[in-house]
């Protein structure tokens, strides 16, 4: 039988952070902004490389719409990582014209977060 301080969970230095999957709901973001979200992780459905999901069951947006809510989770202090998760791309991830296009992608997504 366990004893009383053996039960008890240690406490940390810092508190627990979360990690948050995107839904794109730009109203529940102020509202994640009261709790301990370091992050929102996504992507966009159609940028050609693949996720953790497939396109089908992604959300539908546009760029336009991808950029608005990282800017409003960035006005909450909360930052967006950008998923290239795929479990396999076909060695495509060797070639150059697919190389070529990962740079292309992150150079945008990079010009989002600088440019107002």
């Amino acid at each position: 039988m366990p004893t009383e301080a053996a039960s008890v969970v240690p406490a940390t230095a810092k508190g627990a952070r979360f990690s948050l999957a995107a839904n794109y709901d730009t109203e529940l973001v102020p509202a994640l902004a009261a709790y301990p979200v370091d992050e929102v992780y996504g992507k966009f459905p159609t940028d050609g490389i693949s996720g953790g999901r497939p396109r089908y069951m992604a959300t539908p947006l546009s760029e336009a719409d991808l950029r608005h809510y990282i800017r409003l989770l960035d006005g909450h202090g909360i930052a967006f990582n950008y998923l290239l998760n795929g479990s396999c791309f076909g060695n495509r991830e060797w070639t150059r014209p697919w190389q070529k296009k990962v740079t292309a992608l992150l150079t945008r997504r990079a010009i989002w977060a600088c440019v107002e």
